[in-house]
């Protein structure tokens, strides 16, 4: 086992967005710490002002509590799960310095706007220029089998990511976790397994054309999950 065990935490809005995974975690137990982020506010709580604030709020505070830990980490990789993964790019825009990675499973590129941000990102929650700002490399998933998320809805979002792979995971639908959960545990740790030999990223970001990829998986790659 390696002296050094990095931190992976996974952020959900609802209790069972990773469960489907808990049976896979032995595949990364021996090189990662897997932490789980329960971003949705407590059931008696009354409801949140903002609840995307509040999120993002309770991810801020776990985090803060794992740096604080006798084992402290500098940086953590970082993966969300629909309404998670949201939450999980927001505080990656905002501190990048303590995010090695980024995972986005079944991500929306519609999603709620920030206060003041109507009329500058069109459909999407986020301003789109905003994402080139992220600083880590990004690997998205999303269901093959989704007809409503296809990978024309990711094409002007990707195009702005310097560093992203987007895979479409077949025979998945927008539950991706649920629908191939042992295909996702391999995806995660192949990720995982190229960032550690991987050479450091130039200063300076590629152009918006060289920006992001897409990669499809294979048919001889699927699994039976």
């Amino acid at each position: 086992m390696p002296s050094i065990i990095e931190t992976v935490v996974l952020v959900s809005a609802a209790a069972s967005d990773w469960a489907p995974l808990e049976k896979r975690f032995p595949l990364l137990a021996d090189r990662y710490r897997i932490l789980s982020a329960d971003v949705a506010p407590p059931p008696a709580a009354p409801p949140p002002a903002s609840l995307l604030n509040s999120r993002f709020d309770r991810l801020a505070a776990f985090l803060a509590a794992v740096q604080t830990e006798g084992t402290r980490t500098d940086r953590v990789h970082l993966a969300g799960c629909g309404a998670g993964a949201d939450i999980a790019l927001r505080y990656a825009l905002s501190f990048p310095a303590q995010i090695a990675s980024l995972v986005l499973v079944a991500w929306e590129p519609v999603g709620p706007a920030e206060e003041g941000e109507s009329g500058k990102s069109g459909e999407f929650g986020l301003p789109l220029l905003r994402l080139g700002d992220l600083r880590c490399p990004v690997l998205m998933l999303i269901g093959g089998a989704d007809p409503t998320m296809t990978t024309g809805r990711y094409g002007l979002p990707l195009s702005f990511i310097p560093d992203c792979s987007l895979f479409t995971v077949p025979g998945a639908g927008r539950h991706v976790l649920n629908d191939r959960p042992r295909l996702v545990a391999r995806l995660l740790l192949d990720f995982y397994k190229t960032l550690r030999n991987r050479p450091a990223r130039p200063s300076a970001c590629p152009s918006v054309g060289q920006r992001g990829r897409h990669r499809r998986l294979a048919s001889a790659r699927q699994e039976r999950a």
